[in-house]
């Protein structure tokens, strides 16, 4: 029956619709899934559909093998999504340690797999990322616990989430970024 805070969490759909792009575009892309597609989300289907099309081609790979990967050049995390909580099973531990092993640069999709999304708790522990880009609007796990520990530079992405939307979102915390602390500092007038 397999273990209930996975259930239905591996939304890797993100990571295939980021190696189609990429393969668009001349990249050679390896995709490794750790999961049988058959219990990832209709929008992981969805997307492993339109990767394949790509001329993509999907592993599964319940386990990482012990050496490290001579043809990878960067690793992008979309194991597990936004509402992932609690310790992860012993196999996406070991699986998560190997890719933190590997001296790979590594793009976490939204947020580092093994990161909560609400609270940045780590129960086990969770992918080390550079770069983590963030969908739509940042999740409050990225700034909290543990989790601004493992999102290495965050950068917004815009993936196309109406205007609406994120008008609508109550916020719980201010991010500043340099526009929006030139609002608030006053002008700088010169005297003679």
């Amino acid at each position: 029956d397999g273990d209930p805070s996975l259930a239905g969490r591996w939304h890797g759909g993100d990571a295939l619709a980021a190696g189609s792009c990429l393969l668009k575009e001349g990249f050679e892309i390896k995709a490794l899934a750790f999961f049988p597609l058959a219990e990832c989300s209709a929008l992981c289907q969805e997307q492993a559909v339109s990767f394949q099309k790509a001329g993509g081609k999907i592993d599964f790979t319940p386990l990482l093998d012990s050496s490290e990967p001579e043809d990878l050049g960067v690793v992008i995390d979309g194991i597990l999504g936004t509402g992932f909580k609690g310790p992860l099973t012993d196999f996406l531990q070991q699986n998560i340690e190997k890719i933190n092993s590997w001296n790979l640069p590594t793009i976490a999709i939204d947020i580092p797999s093994g990161v909560d999304g609400n609270d940045g708790s780590v129960a086990t522990t969770a992918v080390k990322a550079e770069i983590t880009v963030c969908l739509g609007l940042p999740k409050a796990g990225l700034f909290m616990g543990s989790g601004w520990d493992y999102v290495g530079r965050l950068i917004l992405g815009d993936f196309g989430l109406p205007a609406e939307i994120v008008e609508q979102a109550q916020a719980q915390f201010v991010l500043f970024n340099d526009n929006s602390l030139r609002s608030l500092l006053p002008e700088m007038k010169r005297t003679r």
